[in-house]
């Protein structure tokens, strides 16, 4: 764990994908007032971009800058999707960590094929997969992908106490 904490410190750009295991389904309230300010820590002053697939809404009740997250499934949330690209766009040439956390099956559309897609494509990235049920990782990633089966809260917990 402790190598894997350290690519995602030492990244120089950071794509964090937030999926059903850190939203309003899945948690309680108070959860997720535990867990945002420990992702507004890790971020902050970071070169960032965040893809949720969840609808709740409840991101955009944090510190984290609205400019830099895309929620394609909420009501008008593609609004910030070429914002998106244009920010992947950017990541070339860069180490690229592409750190999701707790997407399942729900939408792999959004985030979880994309991400694979990715990692496959960018020499300089590392896929780090957080997932308590599903944290299975394409073989053909080889060295370039991570699968860590956790709770992605109880992940960002122990990543907290390495900031």
């Amino acid at each position: 764990m402790e190598n894997i904490y350290e690519d995602i410190l030492n990244a120089e750009m950071l794509l964090i994908g937030i999926g059903e295991e850190i939203s309003e389904q899945k948690c309680k309230q108070e959860d997720l007032e535990k867990t945002y300010p420990i992702l507004e820590k890790l971020l902050k002053g970071r070169n960032y971009f965040i893809l949720t697939s969840n609808a709740d809404g409840a991101i955009h009740n944090t510190k984290l800058i609205p400019m830099l997250i895309a929620a394609p499934c909420e009501e008008n949330g593609e609004s910030q999707w070429q914002s998106y690209m244009n920010w992947i766009s950017c990541t070339l040439g860069h180490s690229l960590i592409l750190l999701e956390l707790g997407e399942g099956f729900k939408n792999p559309q959004i985030m979880r094929w994309p991400f694979e897609r990715m990692a496959m494509v960018h020499q300089k990235s590392k896929l780090i997969r957080v997932n308590e049920k599903f944290p299975q990782i394409p073989r053909e990633l080889g060295d370039r992908a991570v699968s860590v089966k956790m709770n992605s809260r109880a992940f960002l917990k122990e990543l907290e106490q390495q900031l």
